[in-house]
This record gives structure tokens, C-alpha cells and sequence, in this order.
């Protein structure tokens, strides 16, 4: 349940992205435009299209067993795991009304148990990052100038029910990564017994052989799994067009939205004695009050809709809406943050 929440509650966020870029005009690279060489190199079709293929259909027998035997040899390893750090890219995938968007990101990730974990987010945009130093759990937002502290959940069991954490994870990772810290990774990842998974097959992802894992439920999404070593999670993919499709789409355009989020893995590390300056949060570069957060959202939001056109103009003028309501309702004190 948290899973398919945090999943789509990313996708969601994912959305104030699109419309961004797209009333912005932002230019693209997509499949086609790539040299026919580039095109058919290990890994790049598997990036650069729809990878988790939602055409893929799970059935029972041979395939599900093999599937489910590489599902148990992840969750065992991670769940066996103490530490762990590694980075990722985050691409985002878009087509609304024949554009073509393609969004990247830079992550990094560390974790120690019980419950010590940072998801810094670099080039979104947002400043984004999620801290839980064992004490205290920081939520944070440049962007926005906001700020959320919690007392740290106990374990990552309860950290993963945490409502305030679930969301933000959605913004920062929608991906697999903390699930696999769970006491039972594997019930997590198939949301306790409501998802089904297939074996495709093995392909290359940068290079190095994998496991293919499809899983069908409320979205469909794939995993790719190292076949040598250690089985170590290469990439992530999740086409959320059965959610869009079931009403979670804002507004009336994007309800054709096609959006895939792919995630590639690196530089895993495990058994790590953490950094220092692992679990803490860094000041932020500037601290804005709440007012000067939202008059400078209002600026970005006009500009926004100044360039826009439709459904995408309408968006953004309810935004701008809600926006101006919620700076007629802010106390008269110029300091508060």
C-alpha cells in the first residue's frame, strides 16, 4: 500500500515537472535523433525509450518462478546489508500532445540500520533532500523554503509508514531503493502479495549482464538485477500510465500524458563505515521567508503561464490562484520562515 502511494504520489510530482518544461519549451534528444550506432549500444534503447514495456504480460509457471528465485536472492542480500551508498541518474520520460520531454537528475543515497539515511537530490531544481540522522528526520526544500523535522522513526519498517516520509520519498527517489532495507524486502516489493513478476530475460545495462524483472499491479515497473557478483539492482523503470489512465492525472491534458522514470545504478557499497557528514543536513545556501517563497513562486508560475497555451495555461492559472490565496492568508510577521 505505502509502495504504490509513494509511487504514485512521484509520478504526481513528476507532473509539475512536465508542465514546466513544457511551457518552457525545453529541447529533447529522443530515440530517432540518436547516431544508429548509439541507438543499438547495450543499454542505451532499454534508457532512452519506454523501458518498463507495460505490453509485457505476467504469467504463471516457469517464468514467475524464475522471476520470484531472483526477487528472493535481492531481498536476502539486501536485507543482510548493514550499509549501503551508491549514486544514481534519474530520467524522466515524457510525451503530452506530441512533445517530447526528457528530464535529468543526479542522486546519491546513503543508509546505515536501524534507521540513518540522506537522499540528496543535485539538478532539479528543487534542493531537495531527506536526512535522518537516528534522532531526528529533516524533510527540506530549498526551492520552496520549506523545512519539515520529525523525531526519526525507530527502524525503516517504521519509517516506511511514515505519511510525511512517503510523500517526500516519492519526490526525491519513486524507486525501490529503501524498500530493500525493510525486514522483508521481498513482501515490500511485491506490496504484500498484490503484484505479480515475470522473467524476461537478460540484458545489458551499461555494459554489465542482468536480470530482467517485469512486475504488474497498480503500475507496472521493471527491474534490472546483476547476473555476476553480487545481485545488485542496475536500473529501475516505472510507466505510470495505468495510474494516469485511472483518474490521477490534474487536468484534462495531461490525462494522455506517456511518462516512464528510469533510474540507473552506480558505485554501490556495501558494509560502509559512513561518513561524518553523512546523516547531516547541510544549511541551505539562503534562507527565504515564507512570503518571499511564495511571491517567488507566484513569479515563476506568471512567467510559466505567460508562455503557455490551453489546458497547460489553465494549470498553471489555478496554481497561480491558489498561490495568491495562500499569500492573503499569511500572518503580518515579515520574519517567519
Amino acid at each position: 500500500m505505502n509502495r504504490q502511494l509513494s509511487l504514485i504520489r512521484g509520478g504526481l510530482y513528476v507532473l509539475w515537472v512536465v508542465g514546466a518544461a513544457l511551457a518552457e519549451g525545453q529541447e529533447v534528444t529522443t530515440l530517432s535523433e540518436l547516431p544508429s550506432a548509439e541507438r543499438s549500444a547495450p543499454g542505451v534503447a532499454e534508457q532512452r525509450a519506454h523501458p518498463s514495456r507495460s505490453g509485457i504480460q505476467c504469467t504463471k509457471g516457469r517464468g514467475k518462478l524464475d522471476a520470484e528465485q531472483v526477487l528472493r536472492k535481492v531481498a536476502n542480500s539486501y536485507a543482510a546489508a548493514d550499509s549501503y551508498e551508491m549514486q544514481y541518474t534519474r530520467t524522466i520520460y515524457t510525451e503530452v500532445g506530441g512533445v517530447k520531454q526528457t528530464h535529468v537528475c543526479e542522486m546519491s543515497v546513503c543508509v546505515q540500520r536501524p534507521n540513518r539515511v540522506a537522499v540528496r537530490v543535485k539538478d532539479d531544481g528543487q534542493g531537495i533532500a531527506i536526512v535522518s540522522d537516528g534522532q531526528a528526520l529533516h524533510l527540506r526544500s530549498e526551492k520552496n523554503g520549506q523545512i519539515t523535522k520529525l523525531v526519526s522513526p525507530k527502524t525503516f519498517d517504521d519509517l516506511l509508514l511514515n505519511a510525511d516520509f512517503v510523500t517526500w520519498n516519492g519526490k526525491a527517489t519513486d524507486g525501490p531503493l529503501l524498500e530493500l532495507l525493510a525486514t522483508n524486502p521481498y513482501d515490500k516489493l511485491m506490496d504484500g502479495g498484490k503484484a505479480t513478476t515475470c522473467y524476461v530475460g537478460t540484458e545489458r545495462i551499461d555494459g554489465r549482464r542482468t536480470h530482467h524483472l517485469h512486475f504488474v499491479g497498480q503500475l507496472d515497473w521493471d527491474l534490472w538485477v546483476a547476473v555476476d557478483g553480487d545481485p545488485v539492482v542496475c536500473q529501475f523503470a516505472i510507466d505510470y500510465a495505468n495510474a494516469l489512465a485511472n483518474g490521477n492525472a490534474p487536468s484534462e491534458l495531461l490525462s494522455d500524458l506517456k511518462l516512464t522514470v528510469v533510474h540507473r545504478y552506480k558505485n554501490w557499497k556495501f558494509g560502509i563505515v559512513p561518513a561524518p557528514d553523512a546523516f547531516k543536513l547541510p544549511p541551505p545556501a539562503r534562507r527565504k521567508t515564507v512570503r518571499q517563497a511564495l511571491e517567488t513562486r507566484l513569479r515563476e508560475l506568471r512567467q510559466n503561464a505567460a508562455k503557455s497555451h490551453g489546458e497547460v495555461r489553465k494549470t498553471f492559472e489555478g496554481l497561480i490562484e491558489f498561490y495568491e490565496d495562500q499569500l492573503k492568508k499569511l500572518p503580518l510577521d515579515p520574519t517567519a520562515t
